[in-house]
């Protein structure tokens, strides 16, 4: 019996080729859509949840309340060991440093590694790696101990055993590798090929390889994770960390420090909703967007089926009263059109699966992520495929069965059979809901691309294009000789100026207190970004004053510059009114010397910070030179001889700054990329609905095009005439999308602190491709009806 349902089903299926093709293809899209949106989502939310420990790891983050707002840093590693001293349901306290090293191994191979994460003794304790050579628990238990991972170890010693070996860490301290692990997943908010022992000063019996770990408590330079007792609820600790704070207030070197409070921040939510960051980070936001935009495009599917379904109805009506009459209940013609869906559905989830695969490779590219191993590598990559297109079957083919046996026997074999009302307007309906989604989605990909590009064109206030920037992560050799290193750079064909400093816009610039007197004739303290820079900088980067003087060789004394941020902050009504004034904080005090015009020293998404400089030729890193564009090959080949000349045990490492800072924006372009093949999506589905719109009214109208046509009527004018209800269906949809469309992406643009407004033209262009699509879609059928041979539809059957 069952085998003689499932070919009544195929043949029913094939013979109606153009309506199963359609139904087909809008299910399969839409499947496909879903799912790789959920593997984007899945990934972007597992990050971290591979620790074993995970939901028993937080990590701690200073809050700094100032009358100018509220800043986020990382906590004093110094505050670690107190908190656990005291509390035990403190189990474990883990630091992590990151921290630029040239390594070397003994074959002269240097690299610059610029993310060494410093790693108390017990990180593997807490953090869950696999080892493939050493000990976990004694690893970095001694000091100048490495771990490196696979890509590490084949980095600097090819096939061999690393165990036992030694590598040179900026030429002088020799550390050896104690062990080898995986590379850590990419789904980290942290990442790093080599992980160094960190031992604190108070271990006697260790030795302590960067300065930065001290006792201070404002010495915020690395970031604290605490690991609690199992079945403790970190939500209570909360109010203890005020308490420790308040106890040792006196150990903060800042007269504000009641400013200043602890928060946890739960490791599995760092990635998406870490306050401080250090590291890569997500955007939660987009996980909503594309979680929503992946239902639109299930209820564009099932408002797809339905349409498709429907139009075909008068084709199913006779067959089903046949069924009637021959004994079939209601019930058994429901299953067997739902048994209809649901076989399409399975028929979508094969052409998913081809689709999947193909499409896996090109998401993990946009993303720049290993989003997914591929389609096949994992069980439960098809189970869920499969179920999401069995779900999908079955939730679409609900109004079709009980519409299709619900037919009058009498009425259908008789040729009486005419759409209601109420099903005309149920799929004039769905077609509204399927261009609904549509424009909004249109809009917002329009509106993604537009903050995309301004962000890419808006003038930063420096000069960024051909800077060649030299990290020398300040090399000893270059650091005593700058000035000798910047004169020769300059003397190369194609080189027009140079400069050196310890940080560069969009990098390098640390985060520190100054006290600078106020319009109130008070000492402010304050949160400051800092840069050491030589005299050169400001002319180099193109970077203008609005008051006062610059740095300059005949100089002397200690002077600061400022931005013009720092100024207001202060309450100057003027740049020129902070000049002279003094300042006092990390290497003594002085004036002000100067102001500098704002520029973006970080990412447009961020408001520009209070930003200070100071000149110290002993904390340089980077050389930047301002390139010619003409003979750029010759020019950096001609930097590359020069450098080996200067510095031939230093490796050049080199990277353009524009480029640099469009890596900042890399998560937005992928976004921009994902919205822009959603709405293809979206699009591509409604037009297919609109197929089945099409087809319906040319059936419904086939006789009355008949006596058009016979009447006098041109194809143009019958054309118009079937194509205006489509038309005013979508600007039905554009009337009630276009406010949806404002309001979300208002709110999305509100994540950026420089951000335009959603253009007025991206809503006609949004109806205006609608339109285009509809009008496209719903064509080729509205004239094949129109210049149909009216005799055949006014023959009567």
């Amino acid at each position: 019996m069952q085998v003689t349902i499932l070919k009544n089903i195929f043949r029913t299926l094939w013979k109606d080729k153009a309506y199963s093709f359609l139904n087909l293809t809008g299910l399969a899209i839409a499947l496909c859509a879903c799912f790789l949106i959920y593997l984007y989502d899945s990934y972007e939310l597992s990050y971290d949840s591979y620790h074993v420990n995970a939901h028993r790891i937080y990590r701690l983050v200073l809050q700094n309340e100032q009358p100018e707002g509220t800043s986020f840093g990382s906590s004093s590693i110094a505050m670690g060991p107190l908190l656990k001293e005291n509390y035990p349901e403190v189990e474990q306290v883990v630091d992590i440093t990151p921290r630029p090293f040239m390594v070397s191994n003994q074959k002269g191979t240097s690299v610059l590694e610029n993310n060494v994460l410093l790693a108390s003794p017990n990180f593997f304790s807490a953090f869950s790696y696999q080892f493939l050579k050493g000990d976990p628990a004694t690893a970095l238990s001694r000091p100048l101990s490495i771990v490196l991972s696979e890509t590490g170890a084949r980095k600097y010693f090819g096939s061999a055993d690393p165990i036992g070996q030694p590598l040179r860490l900026n030429g002088e301290d020799v550390a050896t590798v104690t062990g080898v692990i995986r590379d850590m997943p990419d789904n980290s908010h942290f990442r790093s090929d080599i992980l160094l022992s960190a031992v604190r000063p108070q271990d006697t019996s260790a030795v302590n390889v960067d300065s930065a770990y001290t006792n201070l408590w404002n010495a915020y330079n690395g970031e604290t994770y605490l690991m609690f007792s199992k079945g403790y609820d970190p939500k209570s600790f909360q109010p203890k960390l005020k308490d420790f704070m308040n106890k040792n207030a006196n150990k903060l070197i800042n007269e504000h420090q009641s400013h200043f409070s602890l928060l946890l921040e739960p490791l599995r939510s760092i990635y998406l909703h870490g306050k401080y960051k250090f590291e890569e980070s997500g955007n939660i936001n987009n996980i909503y967007i594309f979680s929503a935009i992946a239902v639109f495009i299930l209820i564009i599917a099932c408002a797809n089926f339905v349409n498709l379904t429907t139009a075909r109805a008068f084709k199913r009506a006779k067959e089903t009263s046949i069924r009637k009459i021959a004994g079939a209940s209601r019930t058994q013609l429901i299953r067997l059109f739902w048994a209809e869906s649901t076989l399409l559905s399975l028929g979508a989830f094969l052409i998913a699966c081809g689709m999947c695969a193909a499409l896996i490779p090109e998401l993990d590219q946009i993303c720049e992520k290993p989003i997914s191993s591929g389609l096949f590598e994992q069980a439960s990559n098809i189970g869920i495929l499969f179920l999401l297109s069995l779900g999908l079957g079955l939730a679409a083919g609900i109004y079709p069965a009980i519409m299709l046996s619900s037919f009058d026997p009498v009425t259908a074999l008789t040729g009486r059979f005419t759409s209601t009302r109420n099903g005309i307007l149920l799929r004039k309906t769905l077609v509204v809901l399927q261009f609904t989604i549509s424009i909004v989605l249109i809009v917002g990909t329009l509106v993604v691309y537009s903050q995309l590009t301004y962000m890419r064109e808006q003038p930063l206030g420096f000069k960024k294009d051909q800077m060649f920037v030299i990290d020398f992560n300040r090399d000893t050799v270059v650091q005593n000789h700058i000035t000798a290193f910047k004169q020769e750079m300059k003397s190369i064909p194609g080189v027009l100026s140079a400069s050196a400093s310890s940080g560069i816009p969009n990098s390098g610039f640390e985060p520190v207190d100054y006290e600078i007197q106020n319009y109130r004739g008070t000492m402010q303290a304050g949160d400051m970004a800092l840069y050491m820079i030589d005299d050169d900088f400001l002319n180099n980067f193109q970077i203008n004053l609005v008051a006062g003087k610059a740095f300059s060789k005949n100089l002397s004394g200690n002077y600061l510059l400022m931005n013009e941020t720092a100024a207001k902050k202060l309450g100057y009504p003027s740049p020129a009114d902070v000049l002279n004034k003094p300042f006092k904080g990390e290497g003594g005090h002085g004036t002000v010397l100067g102001v500098v015009r704002d520029f973006h020293f970080r990412s447009l998404q961020e408001q520009i910070q209070p930003q200070i400089f100071l000149k110290f030729n002993r904390a340089f890193r980077y050389l930047t030179l301002s390139i010619s564009a003409r003979n750029m090959p010759s020019t950096i080949e001609g930097i590359r001889s020069k450098w080996h000349q200067l510095a031939p045990t230093t490796p050049l490492n080199y990277f353009f700054l524009d480029e640099a800072i469009d890596r900042e924006y890399r998560s937005e372009a992928a976004f921009g990329k994902l919205s822009l093949f959603s709405g293809l999506f979206a699009i591509l589905i409604a037009s297919l609905g609109l197929l089945g719109l099409t087809l319906f009214n040319c059936m419904q109208r086939r006789k009355e095009i008949a006596v058009r046509k016979v009447m006098g009527a041109e194809v143009p004018g019958i054309l118009v005439m079937l194509t205006k209800d489509v038309v005013y269906l979508i600007l039905i949809a554009f009337v009630i999308g276009s406010p949806i469309a404002w309001l979300g992406m208002n709110r999305w643009l509100e994540t950026f602190a420089y951000r335009i407004s959603v253009p007025w033209w991206t809503f006609l262009l949004a109806v205006g491709i609608a339109l285009t699509i509809a009008i496209l879609a719903v064509g080729v059928q509205t004239i094949r009806a129109a210049i149909a041979n009216p005799v055949t539809n006014l023959r009567v059957e």
